[in-house]
C-alpha cells in the first residue's frame, strides 16, 4: 500500500496527525513479505522440553 493511501485512510478515522505520522513511519520500515515467513521453532523447542 502506498504511503499516501495509508495516510488518507488513517486520517479518515479522525486520528490525530502525530499518530498518523508515527504509524506511517512505522509502516515504511516494514519490508514486503517481512512477516510472511512462518516458523514452528517455538513449538519444536516446547515439545523437546516436555
Amino acid at each position: 500500500m502506498e504511503d499516501t493511501t495509508f495516510r488518507e485512510e488513517l486520517i479518515s478515522y479522525q486520528m490525530p496527525m502525530e499518530i498518523v505520522d508515527l504509524l506511517v513511519s512505522m509502516a515504511k520500515g516494514i519490508k514486503s513479505g517481512e512477516f510472511s515467513y512462518i516458523d514452528n521453532t517455538l513449538e519444536k523447542l516446547s515439545a523437546e522440553n516436555r
